[in-house]
């Protein structure tokens, strides 16, 4: 495949329906996992652990995607050749990478790993919230909402938690409310209409 018709790829709708894809299958894929359990200590803690690890990957393997298509996009083009050597140092196109592809993936990553630790110290200090299996599934879908959209994610799981603990008590009688399948309402939420709430509340700032 020629530079130009690789400048051509990198730059049609192909990457992006491709990480919209891989989101969408990896969330059903939970979604299947957890609708499928037999009992509530049959969680599926490794099958939700092994789709938060592919999204981990995935989260480093699509950057690096980006990263040489930006280069044949440039490179293709009369303009942007001068953001290339010999016109640029190969630097400033390592610094325009790291902002626009690498920053947020690494973020994501960050706030995945750290989110998951407080759902396990959460999990510790009181194992009522969390059946078998949920601490995982909110470690994957807090890598599968990305950033910022993670911000909309923790407080939909919030509003969530208040809204199906009132129903419950009130008309089910039910005391405790876990936080899995809020988990997944939380993801869609984020995932359809993050965005659009991030610039509703005026967060746009949080976007990198």
């Amino acid at each position: 495949m020629s530079g130009t018709a690789l400048a051509q790829f990198f730059s049609g709708p192909f990457l992006v329906w491709f990480k919209i894809g891989f989101i969408v299958v990896i969330f059903l894929s939970a979604l299947f996992f957890y609708s499928r359990r037999r009992s509530a200590t049959d969680g599926c803690k490794s099958r939700f652990k092994i789709l938060a690890f592919t999204a981990l990957v995935f989260h480093v393997f699509y950057p690096l995607i980006e990263t040489f298509g930006q280069y044949f996009i440039w490179r293709e083009d009369s303009f942007s050749q001068l953001f290339l050597p010999p016109h640029q140092s190969l630097g400033y196109f390592f610094s325009y990478v790291w902002l626009h592809f690498w920053l947020n993936a690494l973020i994501v990553i960050g706030i995945g790993v750290l989110f998951y630790l407080l759902l396990l110290a959460f999990n510790k200090y009181n194992q009522r919230f969390f059946e078998e299996g949920e601490t995982e599934l909110g470690f994957l879908c807090a890598f599968l909402v990305g950033w910022p959209q993670f911000v909309i994610f923790v407080v939909s799981v919030f509003v969530l938690v208040v809204v199906f603990s009132v129903f419950r008590r009130i008309f089910l009688k039910e005391i405790y409310t876990t936080l899995g399948p809020l988990f997944l309402i939380a993801a869609a939420i984020a995932f359809i209409w993050g965005m659009d709430l991030i610039l509703l509340l005026n967060l746009g700032v949080l976007r990198i």
